[in-house]
C-alpha cells in the first residue's frame, strides 16, 4: 500500500486533519497503520529496528529502544486507527507502558494529544458513531 492510500484507511475527518498537519505518512505509519488496523499485534521498525510493540490491540504499549519525543509520537498515532475495526467496542484503552501504568508515564501527554482521554489508570480513545 502506498504511504498516501494508506491514508484511506482513516475516517475522512482524521485524513484531512493529517493532510493538514503533515507532508506525508513516515514509513513507519504506512507500514503500521494496515496490520494494527486488522488488530495485529504488531512492530514498528525504524531503520529496520523494531521500536515499539502494540499488543492486543493497543493495551499494552513496549518501546523496544529509547524514542525521542519525535518517535514516540510518530509510533504513538497509529492507535486511533485501531478503533475503527475494533468489533468489541467503540474505544482502546491503553493500560500500560513499558509495564507501568500508561497515566502515570510519560506518553499520557502524548496520548492527550491525539484524542485521548484519561480514566482511573486508563488512557482511552473513543471512536465517534
Amino acid at each position: 500500500m502506498a504511504k498516501e492510500d494508506v491514508l484511506d484507511l482513516f475516517h475522512p475527518a482524521v485524513r484531512r486533519w493529517f493532510q493538514e498537519s503533515f507532508a506525508s505518512p513516515t514509513p513507519a505509519q504506512a507500514l503500521g497503520w494496515p496490520p494494527i488496523s486488522r488488530g495485529e499485534n504488531t512492530l514498528i521498525l525504524r531503520s529496520g529496528l523494531p521500536i515499539l510493540a502494540i499488543e492486543n490491540r493497543g493495551e499494552r504499549l513496549t518501546p523496544l529502544i529509547a524514542l525521542d519525543e519525535h518517535d514516540r509520537r510518530n509510533a504513538l498515532s497509529l492507535l486511533p486507527e485501531i478503533s475503527r475495526y475494533e468489533h468489541r467496542g467503540r474505544a482502546i484503552r491503553v493500560l500500560t507502558w513499558e509495564n507501568e501504568p500508561v497515566t502515570s508515564s510519560p506518553v499520557r501527554k502524548d496520548l492527550e494529544a491525539i484524542g485521548f482521554v484519561c480514566e482511573d489508570l486508563e488512557m482511552i480513545y473513543y471512536r465517534g458513531y
